[in-house]
């Protein structure tokens, strides 16, 4: 089975652009109005939390969406679509420090190597209103299960679930799980600088 790789594309910071990918099952071969429909519910998710980031953010969900080959990340395939509306930071000017970030973890059912597969997703650049505490309170946890609902919930309800791409590894082939559920994180993420 093929994966839909969606990215959003994060500016309007010092440190930015950024870059945060989500991936759905692919029916089939795959579709461009899968592919969409996919994009559409990542916009949809980034919606959700425009109250918890600053004004001078947007997030601009892409208009090419892979699909890869989740054992080995190859690429498949692409469709190009029309690009879901920009989104825009509606919280306020302030900005949190950049490493602080929001999250959501992604359970599934499956056990791999002992261990049971997640994911996770980092939503920043913050507000700085938001972040003053040592842990996320309220209403950050709100507007992450918002995040979460948007993502994971399409129609019909069979339609590309989202899912978790374990990449591959040596003498290991990748694999992929659909989500079962988004829990918001109940401490902050912290983004780290990955150098080439």
């Amino acid at each position: 089975m093929s994966l839909y790789r969606v990215r959003s594309v994060i500016q309007g910071a010092q440190g930015l652009p950024g870059l945060n990918t989500h991936y759905f099952a692919a029916t089939g071969t795959g579709s461009s109005t899968e592919a969409t429909t996919c994009a559409d519910r990542v916009r949809a998710a980034w919606a959700a939390v425009v109250n918890m980031l600053p004004t001078a953010i947007t997030i601009q969900v892409q208009s090419q969406v892979d699909l890869i080959d989740p054992t080995n990340g190859h690429l498949a395939g692409s469709f190009s679509i029309t690009a879901p509306a920009l989104v825009g930071g509606a919280a306020g000017t302030a900005i949190g420090a950049p490493q602080v970030a929001a999250g959501i973890v992604w359970d599934t059912t499956a056990i791999v190597g002992n261990r049971r597969l997640r994911g996770r997703t980092f939503i920043s650049p913050l507000y700085g209103g938001v972040v003053g505490g040592p842990a996320p309170a309220s209403p950050v946890p709100g507007y992450c299960a918002a995040y979460s609902t948007a993502l994971l919930t399409s129609s019909p309800p069979a339609t590309a679930p989202a899912s978790v791409w374990m990449r591959p590894r040596p003498a290991l082939a990748g694999t992929s799980f659909p989500i079962l559920v988004g829990t918001p994180a109940t401490k902050w993420f912290t983004l780290r600088s990955r150098l080439n």
